[in-house]
């Protein structure tokens, strides 16, 4: 009942009209006048809500970068009394109001009740990039083993999306280096760990590395798959027939091409897409492979429940491979086969991939 009433009163214009008013007059605008010298009239006004400081090393630094430099001022805006300035006097000292709520919202972004924890704080100096890493880059073959790359194709790799990852310094911390982002990155690749794992071996924070794994990927993929991973030619589809002939003894074969379902957690209000015939949830690779098992074209993400024909079919790969635009090499006859004329070339793949 109180509630209503409050509100219907609230909501009530005769009642506004007819309430009376027990606050002082604000009292008359004054606007400062124009200073006719630097720091002749300075304007102080009070933040609160964070912790305390230093009053004396305030005033010592004023003293010492203000007034000595430009004199005593004729004249001080206080924003403590309304009588003076206030908030609610913007054609007073306006501007003051305006920068110190700027600075409030700056400073409660930096509150002590959220503070660092104490091992990021100290992860220049016992971070597992800062220390052990430094030391592993003066032995090729223990580096290899920790984060699958030697020193000098870690350095190349850098050298190529550096300029992706990097990020830059703010008035508030200093960024994560591109390096150490890539040794996250690797480093999550090579072992497989948790984020929270990584997080406390390079002592920083697990969002911080779950935005930096997703990142680094997809700067590496886009930095490296038009030279390491671009749809063969015809030249190169013809010199991986060749390996297949000369190492399997299969002849006019290109690749060879499977899909894996990946296991994942089952990702929520996504019903049974990710639900595959195994009774579990997955995410698809289908890999199309040469004669030594390299990549050649993969694709990744495709829904659990569906088929590896499916996979391909709705892949950009398979698309052109049904377009005839892979640029195959022409038929050729088979090796003791003459008679039988020239033949197309193949690729090799399980009953779950239709020949068609």
């Amino acid at each position: 009942m109180a509630e209503e009433t409050k509100g219907f009163v609230a909501a009530c214009s005769i009642c506004a009209r007819g309430k009376s008013s027990h606050r002082a007059p604000a009292g008359l605008l004054r606007p400062l006048p124009v200073p006719h010298r630097p720091w002749s009239r300075i304007a102080v006004d009070f933040l609160t809500g964070p912790p305390p400081s230093d009053a004396l090393e305030t005033a010592n630094l004023l003293v010492l970068q203000v007034f000595r430099l430009h004199g005593i001022p004729q004249d001080i805006a206080l924003g403590a009394s309304a009588s003076l300035s206030s908030g609610y006097h913007p054609q007073t000292n306006g501007r003051t109001e305006r920068a110190i709520q700027d600075l409030g919202s700056a400073l409660r972004c930096l509150d002590t009740k959220h503070p660092v924890h104490e091992t990021i704080r100290s992860r220049t100096e016992l971070g597992e990039f800062h220390r052990l890493l430094q030391e592993l880059r003066l032995d090729d073959d223990r580096l290899q083993r920790y984060l699958r790359l030697t020193p000098a194709q870690f350095d190349d790799l850098l050298a190529r999306i550096g300029s992706r990852i990097s990020r830059l310094d703010t008035n508030y911390r200093r960024s994560i280096s591109a390096s150490e982002r890539l040794s996250i990155r690797l480093r999550y690749l090579a072992t497989g760990d948790s984020y929270r794992t990584i997080a406390n071996s390079f002592r920083v924070g697990i969002t911080t590395v779950s935005s930096i794994v997703p990142n680094v990927a997809t700067a590496i993929w886009d930095s490296l798959v038009e030279e390491f991973m671009a749809v063969p030619s015809t030249d190169e589809w013809r010199s991986i027939a060749g390996r297949f002939e000369e190492r399997w003894n299969f002849p006019l074969c290109c690749v060879a091409l499977d899909g894996k379902n990946v296991v994942i957690k089952a990702p929520a209000h996504l019903g049974s897409q990710f639900y595959n015939y195994k009774g579990t949830f997955s995410l698809v690779l289908l890999a199309v492979v040469d004669a030594e098992y390299c990549f050649r074209v993969i694709d990744v993400g495709g829904y659990g429940r569906t088929s590896d024909g499916g996979i391909l079919a709705n892949s950009a790969f398979g698309a052109a491979l049904q377009s005839g635009i892979l640029q195959l090499p022409a038929d050729l006859p088979l090796p003791g086969a003459d008679h039988r004329g020239p033949q197309p070339h193949v690729f090799v793949a399980d009953e779950a991939i239709p020949s068609e």
